[in-house]
């Protein structure tokens, strides 16, 4: 295979001829906080991720986004259903709705959710307010949606600007979806279904895109009236690489460049360039908590993708 997990937190990457494609020299080694191998289990993996869950409700923004090459296993991990093959993302809603359950005498938790899918660097659909159209009319129509600036102090976070659960708060944020349903859930079940709803809307234009699962967290202490808001976003990329689409390619590069200058501390960071990095600029940099799970597939054809992946994955600490 091209890549292989050295211990727990390296993974090497082989190095081969590019006149033969051969094995050549030394293997690439990169180290990160955690590296799984192909037997590890999908409850192993939330274990790494299970701590943000609780900061999120703390009041920190969170994102977990799983991206890499191709069939490498992405909306499985993120997104897998079934008793022993749920992803992170139903993980993170049982958590969430069990730190709920267990603070319930000390404070209220509302969670609001949002999906939408980046299409290309401009554009992005709601899946949450898709319709069925009427026999021979073509399916299913998505909203498109916007991201509005707005002045105001606090970090940007997604809501819909018509909420009528998020009200004036959407004045007092940087940045909004406009155009994009918002639903309050009441549990974890139907959080769960609404996603499934999410991801069965995405990609039905044909293109592969982005999937993004954004949930607003409003938590009020009973006693104090002390209110935090905190946006925890579930991101499933579709797969980058020599055989992905431009489109796709185009929102990695600019992934990559926010990365590079979050860790160099550039003054401007490029969250606008693409609708992707500027949906999610809020789960970037400061207080903001960021997990990267990056699927890699280990044959040898996959080699350069993956290498390009975890070079992303490698551009600092941001």
């Amino acid at each position: 295979p091209a890549v292989i997990r050295v211990d727990r937190h390296t993974v090497a990457v082989s190095k081969v001829s590019a006149r033969t494609n051969a094995p050549s020299g030394k293997d690439d080694s990169f180290r990160f906080g955690s590296v799984f191998g192909p037997d590890c289990i999908q409850a192993e993996i939330f274990e790494e991720a299970k701590g943000l869950v609780q900061s999120a409700v703390d009041g920190y923004n969170v994102l977990i986004l799983a991206c890499g090459p191709l069939t490498a296993g992405k909306s499985y991990s993120m997104f897998g259903e079934g008793s022993e093959h749920r992803g992170l993302g139903p993980r993170v809603v049982d958590e969430l709705f069990a730190i709920r359950a267990r603070d319930a005498w000390r404070a209220t938790l509302e969670v609001d959710v949002q999906m939408v899918e980046v299409v290309d660097a401009r554009h992005m659909s709601d899946l949450l307010g898709r319709k069925r159209s009427p026999p021979g009319a073509g399916g299913i129509a998505g909203p498109s949606v916007r991201l509005v600036p707005q002045a105001g102090p606090g970090l940007p976070i997604a809501a819909s600007a018509s909420s009528s659960s998020l009200g004036s708060v959407a004045a007092a944020l940087n940045v909004v979806v406009d155009g994009a349903v918002t639903r309050r859930v009441g549990g974890k079940q139907e959080l769960r279904d609404m996603i499934q709803e999410g991801l069965q809307n995405a990609g039905l234009g044909g293109a592969k895109t982005h999937v993004a699962a954004l949930l607003t967290l409003t938590r009020t202490n009973i006693a104090t009236g002390a209110m935090t808001r905190s946006k925890l976003a579930l991101a499933d990329l579709a797969g980058m690489g020599q055989q992905a689409q431009p489109e796709v390619n185009a929102a990695y590069k600019s992934l990559e460049e926010v990365l590079r200058a979050l860790s160099a501390k550039q003054q401007r960071v490029p969250f606008r360039d693409h609708a992707l990095t500027q949906v999610l600029q809020d789960c970037f940099g400061g207080s903001a908590k960021t997990l990267l799970l990056l699927c890699l597939p280990p044959e040898n054809s996959h080699r350069s993708d993956s290498l390009r992946a975890i070079t992303l994955a490698s551009c600092g600490s941001w």
